[in-house]
């Protein structure tokens, strides 16, 4: 059955927006890693009996339990009022997106911007469109999550980035937020001037450094008149900006009072289980280790429509770099053999396809000289072991982790062999790949 398409005949004025950036949870989480365990067991409490949750329909789900032992992507999405589990008068476009990658082994966290207007496949469309429309077509369809889900959809097609969860965000007590860290400080570096009566908005601020109340800030983020990607760069700065104000303690001690309100404000797939044991990492977080980028790409017009126009194996690229830290121009240099050793038709060029996604340069696919490996290897010779960490750290980036030995009969023209196992299973070679 065909798509309702929920944005035809939509008024031409501006939808209400309402913060515009992917804030409120990021920092709430980050801030509880500097509490004593009592109080921060209490608030963390609090605010997830408060989280509007919706049922998952992750393949990457772990069974009950308060361990995250392996990264996780996290689509973050800032919507309208009413946007989340509810029930709004009408389906409503995400307006901020974000993917964020939590590593719990080396606490970095990386977040990659997608603007709006970014123009993708959109899963059921014939053709493609902006990516803030997925959002609107999912929820056409009913069901709490379902826009989220969709916008998740769309973007593990185009970046073969394989997405855990997603969290929504409704953005009305952005303001509550910021006022209870006693605002932040920013730089603006222009006079920034915008009255909109249909959406009730006036943005009226003035340009040098100068601290933000709620109202404030809301102008700020909201702010695009200069183009999106600036904007995007704003959102970016001031989340930084945030965080810091929130870990130090007297950001902190305000958090309490804003947990039962935040959480009503928040819908996810994510189990709570999952979300505590997110919280038990806390502690290994910094903002030192936040990296941020923008999805790459140029504005332009197709058929007379602006969009922000991406190649998609550039924008592959720019995933795994900002959200694994993967250099895959600087995995060109390493030369790898792939050695199938489960016994699984096509399961060493199932890895050599996923290697090749991730730079490296296969030079041999072939069968081991056993099947019955149970865990995929990386072997590099003694002294190589910064290749072999490159490899490894690449393929758990990809959702394909594996281990670490040396050998010494590696063939000259080769820097390190693959061994493929038993673990290598058909779900991770889609995924890591990309299909």
């Amino acid at each position: 059955m065909p798509l309702i398409d929920p944005l035809a005949g939509e008024p031409k004025r501006r939808r209400r927006k309402a913060g515009r950036v992917l804030l409120v949870l990021v920092a709430l989480l980050a801030a509880g890693g500097v509490a004593a365990a009592g109080w921060l067991g209490s608030t963390l409490y609090t605010f997830f009996h408060s989280v509007q949750q919706v049922p998952t329909e992750s393949a990457s789900q772990q069974p009950p339990g308060l361990i995250v032992d392996r990264p996780l992507n996290i689509l973050i999405l800032g919507v309208d009022a009413g946007a989340g589990a509810g029930e709004p008068a009408a389906p409503q476009r995400s307006d901020t997106i974000m993917l964020a990658r939590v590593d719990p082994h080396t606490g970095r966290v990386g977040l990659l911007s997608i603007p709006r207007d970014t123009r993708v496949p959109i899963p059921g469309r014939p053709h493609p469109e902006k990516i803030a429309h997925a959002h609107a077509y999912g929820q056409a369809e009913g069901g709490p999550g379902a826009g989220a889900r969709r916008v998740a959809e769309t973007l593990e097609d185009f970046l073969g980035i394989p997405i855990d969860h997603f969290v929504e965000v409704d953005f009305d007590a952005f303001r509550a937020v910021v006022d209870a860290v006693g605002g932040v400080e920013v730089c603006i570096d222009k006079p920034m001037r915008y009255t909109a009566r249909s959406q009730n908005l006036r943005i009226d601020l003035e340009p040098g450094c100068q601290v933000l109340d709620g109202e404030k800030a809301l102008q700020y983020v909201r702010y695009r008149q200069d183009g999106d990607i600036f904007r995007i760069q704003r959102q970016q700065r001031f989340l930084r900006a945030l965080a810091e104000k929130v870990l130090s303690m007297r950001g902190v001690l305000k958090l309490p009072q804003l947990a039962s309100t935040l959480g009503r404000q928040v819908t996810t797939d994510m189990p709570t289980s999952r979300m505590l044991g997110l919280a038990a990492l806390l502690p290994k977080f910094d903002t030192a280790k936040l990296e941020m980028g923008i999805l790459p790409g140029e504005p332009g017009y197709v058929d007379g429509i602006s969009y922000w126009l991406v190649d998609a194996e550039d924008a592959r690229r720019e995933a795994l770099k900002i959200l694994a830290g993967v250099d895959v121009e600087g995995n060109e240099a390493v030369r790898v053999e792939v050695l199938n050793g489960n016994g699984r038709r096509g399961a060493a060029g199932s890895m050599a396809e996923v290697l090749r996604q991730l730079g490296f340069r296969v030079v041999t696919v072939g069968n081991a000289d056993r099947f019955d490996v149970a865990a995929t290897t990386v072997l590099v010779r003694p002294g190589d072991e910064d290749v072999g960490r490159r490899l490894r750290d690449a393929l758990a980036g990809a959702g394909a982790p594996v281990r670490l030995e040396t050998v010494d009969d590696l063939p000259e023209d080769v820097d390190a062999r693959v061994l493929v196992g038993r673990d290598f299973t058909d779900s991770l070679a889609a995924r890591g790949a990309g299909g």
